[in-house]
């Protein structure tokens, strides 16, 4: 029979595991080890180290570098991990040789082929599955119930915001090319989303209109507007907005005729209600409240996060184990799919305000020959805005040296070459610059901590890279810097004729100091370098200035140290930076070879009215202490330079956290450490009092309530006190800002308000 196994299988079901990346090791081995119907007899992994140290860690008895090799006298099903480009062939391989197939989300990067696929599984007879668990979600399910049932009335609408800074911990670019995943986020994110939409309005649907940011690229920021219909067949619209690089309210919201059902997207068991109508009155305080009920299952327990995988595996192993077809069939995954591909088909470009471009045409005109230009630190606030421009705008053929794809979402969406490398490795050096007539040089360590680390690649692999582009005679090498190396505490001018001196102990600072001499060595050897250090960059994605500080502005943490009113913000808007950049790769060699500019706006703002413009948006106020010495509790996190140190607060609040403490107790209670303490604190009472000295063990019970926002939460900013000086800048180049202040400011302000940071509206 069509769509069901012709016979149910009355054994453990022998499972191979193909593709041993991330998935397979954080989520499905875990899950597989521990099933009570499941064997693991085979992974599969060209990468067969990789396969061989996770087939280790759970004494799996085969390792292969092939699904071709895989064989139903050892196999019954395969559970597929790979990129999205391969699921579709190997599926229906597997299922041609008679093997049950769970393959994860999307099922295929075309749907044409997730049809086909469909189509083979039945007629072989086999179970086919996608991995769209939170389908399954006990919270999923009751959503469905109440909006089927009309708990809050008739459903008017919906809205769904699904997004988080990228993350995921691929070792490839997979997820970044269209060719390998089919798409960006509405593909990956939008797989799981609009299955769950799909299960809680299960009628019909269609798409009427679909933006998104990709150019050329995988969008990694999108916005789909559809059509769905209820169980009882009344059409209902709505929209979903999905992001890679900004952080949404992750929640799908149901507005009905009595109030609104949302549903946190990773919460498994609840659905918050949000009745409408008149407040009810609070009777202590007697002010008006609006009520938010927790809605669950009566009777459900809340469980580990693994079940929530498992229930995938349950229902794909029952299938194959009874012969009916998996609640997750290939087949029900169709419409969803078909969403995608509509709204791929009609696409839109997304506004994004805050990054207006001129495109020209270049490739396409005859006779023009585009200029090849590698970019280090592409994926970075500074070299991510170039690549954009140069690209799009100046009709250079970009090359991104891509350290970390996971980091990538944001270039991923241009017409650019992206290159896996490492600039500790001269090989990948040589690879990245040759056949290049420019480079612009923006990566740097992050290591924070590591000393070496940060070294070896501001130094050594500026040193690397700069090599490499005399070998290939690449004709200009832009060298990003920064004023940090410089003691920006001082209260001084500096321009390009003053030494550098940074901070000792700044291992950033140091580093590029030295990186600096680096580029003047590969001068001197007819590398034609010019070196840009730049001052406070700011505008939109920028981390240090922009997004940490104002997401703590938002919440009143917020802290300026110093005489915030009086000293100068010596900020520059990111664009200006760009700007200079055009003009250096433009400008001739004798005009700019061996030489350095300090860049910056140039204007006196100050530190106050730069973070006072954005709390008029939040209406709040900038918190300020004046000039004095910060106590101890205030140095371990003040300076923008210094805010690596966040972490480890981070570290010491866990540690002293009560679910630290549990664990620790577990821990010790546990043989043989457990008999081991116990013999040390009876046989060495010192011993004992150290250790209850250490948690706390044997002290009263003393409880403060904390203030709403205590020293700890604070962020203080350490304000820079040094001022520059930009003649030289204005004088060689023409350096001026890209456009006035006040527009800098609001295009800064409307990428905060499309990345949620400042709520939209204000």
């Amino acid at each position: 029979m069509p769509g069901q196994p012709t016979t149910p299988l009355k054994r453990k079901v022998r499972v191979a595991l193909i593709g041993c990346g991330a998935a397979a090791r954080e989520l499905q081995m875990p899950v597989l080890a521990g099933h009570e119907q499941v064997t693991v007899t085979a992974l599969v992994d060209r990468d067969v180290a990789r396969a061989r140290k996770l087939a280790d860690a759970y004494h799996v008895p085969r390792v292969l570098s092939d699904a071709q090799e895989l064989d139903p006298s050892f196999v019954d099903a395969g559970i597929i991990c790979t990129p999205p480009f391969h699921h579709a062939p190997c599926a229906m391989e597997l299922a041609r040789r008679g093997l049950h197939v769970l393959v994860e989300k999307p099922m295929a990067t075309r749907y044409g082929d997730a049809v086909e696929m469909v189509r083979v599984a039945e007629q072989a007879g086999i179970v086919l599955a996608v991995s769209v668990f939170r389908r399954l979600f006990p919270s999923t399910r009751m959503l469905r119930a109440m909006v089927d049932s009309e708990f809050l009335g008739r459903p008017l609408s919906f809205d769904v915001e699904e997004g988080e800074v990228y993350s995921w911990p691929t070792a490839t670019l997979g997820n970044m090319q269209r060719d390998l995943a089919g798409g960006g986020v509405l593909i990956d994110f939008g797989s799981h989303a609009l299955d769950r939409l799909k299960f809680l309005f299960p009628g019909p649907a269609s798409t009427l209109e679909y933006r998104d940011n990709a150019f050329g690229g995988v969008e990694s920021d999108c916005v789909l507007k559809l059509r769905m219909t209820t169980a009882d067949g009344a059409p209902i619209d709505g929209s979903l907005e999905l992001s890679r690089t900004r952080n949404l309210r992750n929640s799908f919201r149901v507005h009905c005729e009595r109030g609104t059902l949302e549903l946190l997207s990773n919460d498994r068991f609840k659905v918050l209600v949000r009745p409408s109508g008149r407040p009810i009155v609070d009777p202590l305080t007697e002010t008006k409240r609006v009520p938010v009920i927790d809605a669950a299952w009566d009777g459900e327990q809340e469980s580990h996060w693994y079940e929530a995988f498992r229930a995938q595996i349950d229902d794909w192993v029952e299938a194959i184990a009874t012969g009916r077809p998996a609640m997750l069939n290939g087949a029900s995954v169709l419409p969803s799919f078909k969403l995608i591909s509509d709204a791929y088909s009609r696409r839109e470009a997304l506004e994004e305000p805050w990054a207006p471009y001129a495109v020209r045409s270049v490739s396409g005109t005859p006779g023009v020959t585009r200029r090849r230009i590698l970019i280090t630190g592409a994926t970075g606030f500074i070299g991510g805005r170039l690549a954009e421009v140069l690209s799009m705008r100046d009709g250079w053929q970009v090359r991104a040296l891509v350290h970390n794809p996971s980091h990538a979402s944001r270039l991923a969406r241009l017409p650019v070459e992206m290159m896996m490398g490492d600039l500790d490795s001269p090989d990948d050096a040589a690879r990245a610059t040759e056949g290049c007539d420019a480079v612009v040089h923006c990566a740097i360590g992050t290591d924070w901590g590591n000393r070496k680390r940060i070294f070896d690649i501001n130094v050594g692999g500026t040193t690397r890279l700069t090599q490499a582009a005399l070998k290939h005679h690449v004709g200009r090498f832009v060298h990003v810097s920064t004023w940090a190396v410089h003691d920006l505490s001082q209260p001084i001018e500096i321009s390009e004729s003053t030494a550098a001196n940074p901070p000792p102990g700044n291992d950033y600072a140091e580093s590029k100091a030295v990186a600096e001499r680096a580029v003047s060595d590969a001068v001197a050897q007819g590398l034609c370098a010019v070196t840009f250090r730049l001052t406070n960059v700011y505008g939109p994605f920028s981390t240090i200035f922009i997004t940490r500080p104002v997401t703590h502005l938002a919440k009143g943490e917020l802290v300026l140290l110093g005489d915030a009113e009086q000293i100068p913000s010596s900020t520059v808007h990111v664009d200006s930076v760009i700007e200079t950049i055009v003009r250096a790769l433009a400008a001739p060699a004798d005009r700019v070879n061996g030489e350095l500019f300090v860049i910056s706006d140039g204007d006196d703002m100050s530190w106050a009215d730069f973070y006072r413009y954005f709390a008029g948006a939040l209406n709040t106020n900038v918190r300020m202490i004046p000039d004095q010495a910060p106590d101890a509790g205030v140095a371990e996190n003040a300076g923008w330079l210094r805010w690596a140190a966040t972490p480890l607060r981070s570290a010491r609040d866990i540690a002293r956290s009560p679910e630290m403490w549990a664990l620790t107790k577990r821990v010790l209670k546990s043989e043989p450490v457990y008999g081991m303490g116990k013999w040390a604190m009876q046989s060495f009472p010192a011993v004992e009092r150290a250790v209850k000295r250490s948690f706390d063990v044997d002290a009263p019970a003393v409880y403060r309530r904390e203030p709403l926002t205590s020293s700890n939460d604070a962020f203080h900013f350490e304000l820079t006190r040094t001022t520059p000086n930009i003649e030289k800048a204005k004088r060689v180049l023409g350096f001026e800002p890209a456009f006035p202040r006040e527009r800098a400011m609001a295009t800064t302000l409307d990428w905060l308000r499309y990345a949620r940071i400042v709520p939209k509206g204000r």
